[in-house]
């Protein structure tokens, strides 16, 4: 499998994290985690601040709310379902050399090839991906080094590899069903690049 060994449950596609979804009782129906009220729900990492610099409350649903959010599931059946995963690589520490190259291997289409990040502003390095609802295991290299991140979730195997998770959030009516669970050979998972 690669550097990943699939030491923290594989983190293949649907079904294959912890999960960040709540229950509720509406029947196998499962509400996302609180979000901040009246706004998108942010990419792994994201985070929001109000207009006047302070920080926005969650907010919880109602009874009403959940039904509704049931009810449109429900309708929404059988479209695949993906969730953004914003990977960043921070920018070189004062005195250290900046990387001229940053890339990412992982699960998400069983340590098949590297996506490479690309150049932000101040030094950072940044990937959208946007990928099956599952955990995903992952190492970026950094000029050619395999390495983990300490801003990030990491296995607890010898691996250690760093572990990243993709909701369900994100409908993808265009994107062929096939396509979005993994099949008999790992390899044919895909991860969708989205640079912003």
């Amino acid at each position: 499998l690669g550097p990943g060994g699939g030491g923290h449950g594989g983190g293949h596609g649907p079904g294959g994290g912890h999960g960040g979804n709540v229950p509720t009782p509406c029947g196998g129906c499962a509400l996302p985690a609180p979000h901040v009220d009246g706004a998108a729900p942010q990419p792994q990492g994201a985070s929001r601040s109000g207009d006047d610099g302070g920080k926005i409350e969650a907010t919880q649903a109602t009874p009403e709310q959940r039904q509704a959010f049931c009810e449109a599931r429900a309708k929404n059946g059988g479209i695949p379902r993906f969730g953004p995963v914003a990977l960043n690589w921070p920018s070189a520490c004062s005195g250290s050399p900046e990387p001229k190259q940053v890339a990412v291997r992982g699960s998400w289409d069983a340590w098949a090839r590297d996506l490479y990040l690309e150049p932000g502003p101040g030094g950072s390095w940044r990937l959208l991906m946007v990928l099956p609802p599952g955990e995903y295991e992952f190492k970026f290299i950094v000029d050619g080094v395999w390495t983990t991140s300490d801003e990030l979730e990491r296995t607890k195997c010898s691996n250690r590899n760093n572990i990243v998770e993709a909701n369900d959030m994100a409908l993808a009516p265009t994107v062929p069903l096939a396509l979005t669970a993994p099949g008999p050979d790992a390899a044919e998972e895909f991860a969708i690049v989205l640079v912003d």
